[in-house]
This record gives structure tokens, sequence and C-alpha cells, in this order.
């Protein structure tokens, strides 16, 4: 009877174990603040017609299809 009463407190003491780590982690993340000096914000947000690729620097390209019979 004693080994069944081993068993179940070792198997009692992982779940409080991961449940304290699940409880730590919960309130480190809380103090874990975004530092805002660190974010970059010098960006202008570019609207769609404000592109800087040029059209004539697109190629247009030509796609086959591939049948598998041709293969064999």
């Amino acid at each position: 009877m004693s080994f069944f009463k081993l068993v179940f407190y070792i198997v009692i003491g992982y779940f409080l174990f991961k449940l304290a780590k699940a409880v730590i982690r919960i309130f480190t993340m809380k103090n874990e603040q975004v530092d805002d000096s660190s974010i970059n914000t010098n960006y202008t947000k570019r609207s769609p017609g404000n592109s800087k690729i040029d059209k004539k620097d697109i190629i247009e390209a030509d796609f086959e299809d591939i049948d598998e019979k041709k293969e064999n």
C-alpha cells in the first residue's frame, strides 16, 4: 500500500509543481513591460498610390501549363 501512496504523492506533487510554474509565469509576464523608447515610430505610412516601384520595372511573365501526358 505504501507504493501506491508514493505514486499518488508524486503525481500530486507533479501537478502542484506545474501549477506553481504556471502561476509564476503569469506574474512574471505582467511585470515585463515593453519599453516604448525601443519602438521605432519614425516612419510614414504610404498610401497605395505612392509606391516607389516604377511600372516599367515590373516584368510580365508568361506561364505554361504542364500536362502529365507530355512528360511520360
